[in-house]
């Protein structure tokens, strides 16, 4: 058999194939077999965390609220401060919105433990380590270990000032050292840290991701948008129907299918719908992804669907964020509002919103699939009335108003069955209307 073999590798074909294809293929199994011993295992790190709870949203809503201030402050340096509670509710809230990532954060004793499992497969994980400690000047120390691969603070430090060179800043910006000033960890189990966010920050890490963006044309949403703006939906008396702004952004969308791409239209009519209904955070969420330029949103003109004024926002929001967003986090980002509207001061939970939500993420859905799907949901928008957009006489039935006390005694959480059930009777609500009928949704929910 070997003499086979070697016969036959000696014919100048069979040695040229074995070169060309042979000794890559070789060297890919064998980087395959290294990375199966020495990143995957068959053990998390870390454990499935429980299900986000309404305190949790409301943390969230304050961190990020923060970043945001320092994003916005334009390189200067600010000062961030989180706690060991904001640090746990972010870890809640992103594994339940991403669902294979599971972050855990640990202060104390001068330092930070950061450990993330990401879940590859059924037994197959990614468990990444690091240690973070304290420094007074510059970019702190950082070790960290991936799988069996360990990565020393000097090999981590030269990994970040790699990818600073990638984002290719101009020298007057600084490098690692100059972005975190200093870091510090308190007995009260908090971390401080100082930083100055480059102004350009979001467009190079933008231009660094493979793609770029997610099927959205810039220039397609500020055209839409432009053309919704042309409406004139401020003028005269009284709330207008949102069915006739949907009407009006697929009516567009249909005039140019014959030269443009279905997905990418509906999708800009997406966002420029959410722009228009809901506001500034549509802008902001979307021009973290795209470059929108400096498209001016006004405040958001009152639109009623089904006799009320919020439900317009939660469907014109879910489906930005459905065409912005994977469909596992959209989902859970409704879900964390409600949650939060459920604390004191709020409006309570919501299964009448919900069911809005839900309605805007199943239509964007339709705008990732193929195309004649698309053209089809185009066409129905174009002139779809409000009765085939939102099932109005279903919300009579719907629990909301609800306190996060009473929340938790009916449901206790989002992810326990009781409260599965009645998500899916939302969604059995809307497969009741043809222009939803079809529309799959198995990781919904």
């Amino acid at each position: 058999m070997v003499r086979v073999l070697r016969a036959g590798l000696s014919h100048p074909w069979a040695a040229r194939a074995w070169r060309w294809c042979g000794r890559p293929l070789l060297v890919m199994v064998a980087a395959l077999a290294l990375l199966a011993t020495t990143v995957i295992s068959g053990q998390p790190l870390v454990d499935d965390l429980p299900p986000p709870q309404p305190a949790d949203s409301a943390a969230a809503r304050l961190v990020v609220a923060e970043l945001g201030d320092t994003v916005k402050a334009s390189g200067q340096a600010r000062g961030i401060v989180l706690g060991q509670r904001q640090l746990d509710a972010l870890g809640r809230l992103t594994n339940h919105g991403f669902g294979t990532l599971r972050p855990r954060v640990r202060l104390g004793g001068g330092r930070a433990d950061l450990a993330l499992t990401i879940v590859v497969a059924r037994h197959s994980f990614i468990n990444l380590e690091a240690v973070v400690a304290e420094r007074r000047g510059g970019f702190p120390p950082v070790s960290a270990r991936v799988g069996a691969v360990e990565l020393s603070p000097a090999t981590m430090r030269w990994m970040v000032e790699r990818l600073w060179h990638a984002l290719g800043f101009p020298p007057e910006v600084g490098g690692p050292d100059d972005a975190v000033h200093s870091l510090r960890f308190t007995p009260r189990q908090q971390v401080v840290a100082v930083v100055r966010v480059p102004a350009s920050l979001l467009d190079r890490v933008r231009a660094l991701v493979p793609g770029g963006e997610p099927g959205i044309d810039p220039a397609l949403v500020r055209l839409y948008y432009a053309h919704l703006l042309e409406a004139d939906l401020r003028s005269g008396v009284g709330a207008k129907p949102f069915a006739l702004l949907v009407n009006r952004a697929f009516a567009l969308a249909e005039e140019r299918l014959p030269v443009g791409n279905a997905g990418e239209e509906a999708r800009a009519a997406f966002v420029a719908l959410g722009m228009l209904a809901v506001g500034q955070r549509v802008a902001a969420l979307a021009g973290g992804v795209v470059d929108l330029g400096a498209a001016c949103t006004p405040d958001p003109p009152a639109l009623v669907l089904a006799g009320r004024q919020d439900l317009p926002k939660h469907f014109a929001l879910s489906a930005a964020l459905g065409v912005i967003f994977p469909d596992r986090l959209s989902r859970a980002a409704g879900e964390w509002k409600e949650l939060n509207d459920s604390l004191p001061g709020g409006s309570g939970f919501s299964f009448v919103d919900l069911l809005a939500n839900r309605a805007g993420l199943r239509l964007a859905r339709i705008t990732h699939q193929r195309s004649r799907d698309a053209e089809a949901m185009i066409r129905l928008l174009a002139r779809a009335r409000e009765a085939a957009l939102f099932p109005a006489d279903a919300i009579d039935g719907l629990a909301e108003g609800m306190s996060a006390t009473s929340f938790r005694r009916i449901y206790r959480s989002v992810t326990d069955q009781r409260y599965r059930h009645t998500i899916a009777r939302l969604d059995a609500t809307l497969d009741a209307l043809p222009l939803y009928r079809g529309i799959p949704y198995s990781d919904m929910g």
